[in-house]
């Protein structure tokens, strides 16, 4: 694309139009303005360099001027490109559906082939979508293939389970079934054999517990204050234990030696 396409309005001046123009309209400022003697020395120059820019066409001598100037030039052009553009999309947009399609032509391929910039939309093979970030094409593929997979067929879990169901009830209930069937559980085999045999351990043990108090109480004495006791031997030999059940319960009794010294005896 440049300057002199066809695919460019020729209502848009091209930049050496604008620079031809420009001396025209500074000369016709310095005319304007009087006769004073720099004046007309700075109007004969335009002059001089209008009939050089004639002479040898306006684009060769614009393309003479240094790079600056050309570019002040050009920029000129562009903003009414600029112009054109932002006014043919505004009329475009304000067009409904209908009025858009009056504006097609017989032919649509003929009329953009007319214009280069369109030339990759109509080349064959696929469309020239543009780029795609990675990660967006990405998660678009993995969604594509979901997508596959669920119109061909369910899940695979689904199937399995189906299929199982189909075929049998599930193992652990299986199982379990011909556990109550043959016995009952193992727990209450052995509870009903302890039952059968002995009682509870803590009744047993409750029950030697009471016989060893009563066969205390009935061996040892009541309770003799330890205070009482003088003598150091019998002290040290004497203890006392708390009754834990029986007719005595409650009680203290003095457990101690066998025998007495004569001291002790005699106190008791």
């Amino acid at each position: 694309m440049n300057w002199q396409s066809s695919e460019i309005p020729t209502s848009i001046r091209r930049p050496w139009q604008i620079f031809e123009e420009d001396l025209q309209y500074k000369i016709s400022d310095l005319e304007a303005s009087g006769e004073d003697l720099e004046d007309k020395i700075a109007e004969e120059d335009l002059r001089d360099r209008l009939a050089h820019v004639r002479g040898v066409g306006s684009l060769t001598a614009f393309l003479q001027l240094p790079g600056a100037q050309q570019r002040a030039y050009a920029e000129v052009s562009l903003a009414e490109l600029s112009a054109y553009v932002s006014w043919l999309r505004a009329v475009w947009n304000a067009l409904d559906n209908d009025a858009k399609y009056d504006w097609v032509p017989e032919c649509s391929r003929s009329c953009l082939a007319t214009n280069s910039c369109w030339a990759p939309l109509l080349a064959d093979g696929l469309p020239p979508c543009g780029a795609v970030d990675i990660e967006t094409a990405a998660v678009c593929e993995v969604a594509s293939v979901k997508r596959r997979i669920c119109k061909k067929s369910p899940p695979l879990n689904k199937e399995k389970k189906e299929e199982k169901e189909k075929k049998s009830p599930p193992l652990n209930e299986e199982k379990k079934e011909e556990k109550e069937r043959k016995s009952p559980p193992l727990n209450e085999e052995k509870k009903e054999k302890q039952e059968k045999k002995s009682p509870p351990l803590n009744e047993e043990t409750k029950e030697k517990k009471e016989t060893k108090e009563i066969q205390a109480q009935e061996q040892f004495p009541a309770k003799r204050p330890r205070s009482e006791i003088k003598c150091g031997t019998c002290h040290a030999a004497t203890t006392t234990k708390k009754f834990q059940s029986g007719p005595r319960k409650g009680e203290m009794m003095w457990i101690g030696p066998d025998k007495l010294c004569n001291k002790c005896y005699q106190i008791s």
